[in-house]
C-alpha cells in the first residue's frame, strides 16, 4: 500500500471522527471529563478507521448475490443418493442373493414389459396377451407369466436374459 493511500485513509478517518465527535458533543453524549472524552473518541477513531479500511480493502473482492434459479443438474444430488435407485439396487441384490425376502423385482419387470410393449409396439399386454406373447421370446414370456412362489434366490442369468430381451423391444 502506498504512502498516499495511508495518508488519505488517516485523513478520512479523522474527518469522520471529528464529525461524529461534534455530533456526540452536540447531543451531550460525551462525558464531561476531558481525558475520558478523549479515550472514547480514540476508541471511536480506532473502530471506525478499521471498519473503513476493511471496507476499502475488501469491497473490490465482493460480488453481487445471484438469485436466479439453478438448473436441474445443479439442484439435484448425485444418482448414488437417489432413493429410487438405492431401493432398486437393494431389491435386485435381495432377489439374487437372499433366500429370506420376497421377490420385488418380478412385478417391476412385468410392469416395465407392459409399459414398453404399449409405448414401442402399441400392444396392451393386459388386454391382449396373445399379441404380447407373439412379440416376446418364449423364455421371457414364461418368466413373466409364472411369478415366484417361494423366497428362493433368482437366477442372475435368467434375469439378465429377460432384461436384454426387454431392451430389444
Amino acid at each position: 500500500m502506498s504512502r498516499q493511500t495511508w495518508i488519505q485513509r488517516v485523513l478520512g478517518a479523522l474527518v469522520v471522527v471529528a464529525l461524529v465527535g461534534l455530533l456526540l458533543w452536540y447531543v451531550r453524549v460525551l462525558p464531561d471529563s476531558l481525558p475520558l472524552a478523549l479515550v472514547v473518541m480514540s476508541l471511536l477513531v480506532a473502530v471506525l478507521a478499521l471498519l473503513m479500511w476493511s471496507l476499502a480493502d475488501h469491497s473490490g473482492d465482493l460480488e453481487a448475490a445471484s438469485w436466479h434459479a439453478a438448473t436441474a443438474a445443479q439442484s439435484s444430488g448425485p444418482m448414488s443418493l437417489d432413493y429410487r435407485l438405492v431401493r432398486l439396487r437393494r431389491d435386485l441384490r435381495d432377489a439374487l442373493e437372499r433366500n429370506d425376502r420376497p421377490d420385488a423385482i418380478h412385478p417391476l419387470i412385468c410392469d416395465l414389459t407392459v409399459e414398453r410393449l404399449q409405448a414401442r409396439r402399441g400392444v396392451d399386454a393386459r388386454s391382449d396377451p396373445e399379441a404380447a406373447r407373439a412379440l416376446l421370446d418364449p423364455a421371457v414370456w414364461d418368466y413373466l407369466t409364472t411369478p415366484p412362489t417361494t423366497n428362493a434366490k433368482r437366477s442372475a442369468r435368467q434375469l439378465a436374459r429377460v432384461l436384454d430381451e426387454l431392451e430389444q423391444i
